[in-house]
């Protein structure tokens, strides 16, 4: 129900038209629609500027491993610090900045994957990149995060027979 309420509220703030009928055939209405974006409040899908905040801060938290599937990686310097100080694994099919040297990346062409993986305690996918720029939080996308062990298990056995 969420999803479907999310993506009603999105499809509203991309529509720019409402058509109506009249007598004589139909006319076009202009919307003017606010951006739902910044007003969206979940725990379980996060838009851009609130999965790096909630990656932040279970970064902070834990010190297990993390393994990132994305096409690009480009994370701000807060992230990489937190990523540097522990066994941090890119898979990425693209550009990668701000690397650090003992961070482990892997080029694969194909990756469209965008997967976080914390540990065995969170798992964050969906549609964003590991790419942290003010620019992208303002884009219609979002993540889903879960703590579930059975679900990030699922991810994992998943992410292993992948062939990339």
């Amino acid at each position: 129900q969420e999803l479907v309420q999310c993506f009603t509220g999105f499809w509203q703030y991309k529509t720019k038209y409402d058509v109506l009928p009249v007598p004589s055939g139909f006319i076009q209405r202009t919307l003017n629609n606010s951006s739902p974006i910044d007003r969206f409040n979940s725990q379980t899908l996060l838009t851009p500027k609130q999965y790096r905040a909630d990656l932040y801060r279970e970064l902070s938290k834990c010190s297990g491993k993390v393994e990132i599937y994305s096409r690009g990686f480009a994370p701000d310097a807060e992230i990489l610090n937190l990523l540097s100080s522990r066994s941090t694994r890119i898979y990425a099919d693209g550009f990668i900045r701000n690397k650090n040297s003992r961070i482990t990346t892997h080029f694969r062409t194909g990756i469209h994957a965008k997967v976080t993986l914390i540990g065995d305690r969170v798992a964050y996918l969906g549609g964003v990149n590991f790419q942290f720029a003010p620019g992208g939080f303002s884009l219609i996308d979002l993540m889903y995060k879960t703590c579930d062990h059975e679900e990030i298990a699922q991810i994992r056995q998943k992410l292993a027979t992948s062939v990339f």
